[in-house]
């Protein structure tokens, strides 16, 4: 197969903010090192996914939070740990999922496709890591008795990519973080 033959000779490089990729963008962020047969998997901030093949100089979307070398055989062992919000009031959901079958060119919505979606964690594993646990700091408001939820990821099923995910609340949040694992140790003593 000529994929297996080629080498990977050129670097990828990113613009997030203005949302380019290419391996002629010498003055950007490195990625990793790819060849020009790979393909390309992004994912925005607003919830969108493409793959696309690599090229010196492309436009995928502004606001570019994950940029990764997109490999079939590899892809069936990576899951997609998620927090989203759901339009620009919506509830935050969670979800984990995997990338099946994909048209290149093709954008995917992550989130339920709500007009001011936004990603707000994006975590990627190997099958066989532990699954992350991610706090979720709730932005304060009256009557609201705890300022945090504690959400663990190995307690969901991995569903395909079109899955909405479990709603974790309906507040506003103010951000999410990973909590450290000797940090889960040390609260169980």
């Amino acid at each position: 197969m000529a994929t297996e033959v080629v080498v990977a000779n050129e670097q990828l490089y990113v613009d997030r903010k203005e949302g380019f990729i290419g391996y002629g963008m010498k003055k950007d962020e490195l990625v990793c090192r790819c060849s020009t047969l790979d393909d390309v998997l992004v994912i925005r901030r607003d919830g969108v996914m493409v793959i696309t093949k690599v090229q010196e100089k492309a436009f995928v979307g502004k606001d570019i939070e994950h940029v990764a070398i997109f490999r079939k055989d590899e892809a069936q062992q990576l899951i997609y740990n998620m927090v989203y919000r759901d339009g620009k009031q919506g509830a935050t959901y969670i979800k984990r999922f995997k990338i099946g079958g994909i048209t290149r060119d093709k954008e995917y919505d992550l989130t339920k496709g709500a007009a001011g979606s936004r990603l707000l964690w994006l975590k990627v594993q190997l099958d066989v890591e532990e699954a992350p646990e991610v706090r979720v700091q709730l932005k304060p408001a009256p009557r609201l008795r705890k300022d945090s939820i504690d959400v663990q990821f190995a307690e969901l099923a991995v569903k395909g990519r079109q899955s909405a995910g479990n709603i974790v609340t309906k507040n506003a949040v103010r951000g999410v973080v990973r909590i450290p694992k000797n940090a889960q140790l040390e609260e169980g003593k």
